[in-house]
């Protein structure tokens, strides 16, 4: 079946601004994966880390993100940023706000690994 101009459809799912350089360098095989997040209010992704960086682009709500030894990110709707890679970027991504947070995300990972690694975090020694 031939598809015609007319029959091709593009929906954008986010925009955002990465006030920043975008450089993802990666060596041999990776897997893309693209990903929608929805965190409701009060809720929060567990502490965690990533094997490749991570395009994350904020289409509504607002991402409080816990980084381990280092403090804190406030990222709002319209905004874009790129989670590092590796254990000494252990995190933990919080919605604090009134209304659900929407992200996107695109993973760029080695092939066959997880999406992230679960990390057992006392927070009380964050302290």
């Amino acid at each position: 079946m031939k598809v015609t101009r007319s029959q091709v459809q593009a929906v954008e799912l986010a925009r955002a601004v990465c006030d920043g350089v975008l450089e993802v360098p990666m060596a041999g095989a990776t897997d893309v994966v693209m990903q929608r997040i929805m965190v409701p209010p009060g809720e929060s992704i567990d502490w965690h880390y990533h094997l490749g960086p991570m395009i994350v682009v904020v289409q509504s709500g607002t991402l409080t993100t816990l980084i381990a030894g280092r403090g804190t990110r406030t990222s709002t709707a319209g905004e874009a940023f790129i989670e590092p890679a590796g254990g000494h970027w252990v995190h933990k991504g919080v919605n604090a706000g009134a209304e659900p947070l929407i992200m996107f995300t695109t993973h760029l990972i080695p092939v066959s690994c997880p999406l992230s690694i679960a990390v057992d975090i006392d927070e009380d020694d964050l302290v």
